[in-house]
């Protein structure tokens, strides 16, 4: 099991890697047999692929995005945290604020990763949020 300080590197540096553009360095903090719900409710995505697309799908032309820590407790070897993720698609703002539950392995890498928020209106951002099944 990862400690604190591993689990509290590995989101620091998520944090930092999407917000300055840094593909390779983010993609390099997932294990290779993630398991993604982003958000519950909709498909479960797994794997290297899927976390290549989310990263691809959010910085797609006429997209950009940042994100926020506003809250941050870690237990075991798992995180919980409150995020506040602002974006740009195609010409209009978007702010989401999601709940967050992330696992990690051994080595501190990401093994696991639970989003809840509600899509908005109004704008696509990801294919996979527009089969949300329930809120």
């Amino acid at each position: 099991m990862p400690n604190e300080d591993q689990i509290q590197t590995t989101l620091k540096k998520h944090f930092e890697t999407w917000n300055s553009g840094d593909r390779e360095s983010w993609l390099s903090l997932w294990d290779e047999r993630v398991q993604i719900e982003d958000p519950v409710g909709g498909p479960e995505k797994s794997g290297r692929g899927a976390v290549e697309a989310t990263w691809d799908n959010a910085f797609k032309e006429g997209a950009s995005w940042s994100m926020h820590p506003l809250f941050v407790r870690v237990c075991g070897g798992e995180a919980a945290l409150h995020a506040k993720n602002v974006g740009q698609v195609d010409g209009q703002e978007v702010v989401i604020e999601s709940i967050e539950f992330w696992r990690f392995g051994p080595d501190g890498k990401v093994t696991g990763l639970r989003t809840f928020f509600a899509p908005p209106g109004g704008v696509e951002l990801d294919p996979f949020f527009s089969k949300v099944t329930s809120r």
